[in-house]
């Protein structure tokens, strides 16, 4: 986190890139191609299940970004205003 407490992340959006041969997704920024992370099989799972985690993992900015959308709705203690 920063001084002002607001959490530094490579900036949105992000991209999943299956790799299918390698049995591994990448996430990766989309503007740079800077790998965010890779996401595989483990003890078994499915293409499907690295495939959703991918997914999961490159909204994490579109998520940040609703959450801060809504916050002024609410009061600190969760309140609707």
């Amino acid at each position: 986190m920063s001084k002002t407490g607001e959490a530094k992340h490579a900036a949105g959006p992000w991209q999943v890139i299956p790799e299918a041969e390698k049995a591994r997704c990448d996430v990766i920024q989309e503007h740079t191609g800077l790998r965010i992370c890779h996401t595989s099989t483990i003890d078994g799972h499915s293409a499907n299940e690295y495939e959703a985690n991918a997914a999961l993992i490159a909204s994490a900015p579109d998520l940040l970004a609703a959450l801060r959308d809504i916050l002024p709705v609410f009061d600190n203690d969760g309140t609707r205003v």
